[in-house]
């Protein structure tokens, strides 16, 4: 477990020094402490995909994930 927190670590300091070096700024990003999930084997990859997408609607920053710019699904990843 602590391989993939030290990920965590590495990736937010990495992001945090990009976006404060393309838009200048100082401090913190991204909150204290950090909440993984582990999908599984046997968990289903789409449940967890549209609870990652609904996330800016629970925070109530739109009604719907479509509508949120910094979110979206890449890739057509179904078989």
């Amino acid at each position: 477990m602590e391989g993939a927190l030290e990920h965590v670590r590495d990736f937010k300091k990495y992001t945090t020094s990009q976006v404060w070096q393309l838009h200048g700024g100082a401090g913190s990003l991204w909150q204290k402490s950090s909440y993984d999930r582990v999908i599984r084997y046997n968990d289903s990859i789409e449940v967890t995909m549209h609870y990652v997408l609904e996330n800016p609607v629970r925070k109530g920053l739109v009604t719907q994930w479509e509508d949120y710019p910094y979110s979206g699904i890449v890739d057509d990843w179904r078989p």
